[in-house]
């Protein structure tokens, strides 16, 4: 469900005279999930890569279903088990080893560690930013 707030200051409220827009901003979504047509089988709790976007699956999908993504919040995920995150470090998705871990190269920025992580831990808390 999209939702649509809209917010309007005018100059008369502020003592300018005759009304008239001085600023308008409309919120079309908040942005914590975003829905998509799954293109491939997918379970909940997926990493999923839109483009330059990880997120992770809430849903089980199979090709045509439509499946909704977290952008935002922590979630317990498989990590490179030689990494060792820190708090706060970031983490990147590796879609080749269908793992995250602490080495930019060539993957895509998914968020930070929320917990510190040992060598030889295979997951570790993921927050995740936009």
């Amino acid at each position: 469900v999209q939702k649509r707030r809209s917010v309007t200051f005018t100059s008369e409220k502020r003592g300018f005279g005759p009304a008239f827009t001085i600023m308008k901003n409309c919120i079309f979504a908040e942005g914590e999930v975003i829905t998509i047509t799954a293109g491939a089988t997918i379970s909940s709790g997926d990493p999923v890569l839109m483009t330059d976007i990880v997120g992770i699956a809430q849903n089980d999908a199979v090709s045509g279903d439509l499946l909704a993504i977290a952008l935002e919040g922590v979630y317990e995920v498989t990590k490179k088990t030689t990494d060792t995150p820190a708090v706060g470090q970031a983490l990147y998705w590796d879609a080749g080893n269908s793992e995250f871990t602490t080495t930019a190269s060539t993957h895509k920025k998914a968020g930070y560690a929320w917990k510190a992580e040992i060598s030889g831990a295979t997951t570790v808390q993921l927050r995740l930013t936009q």
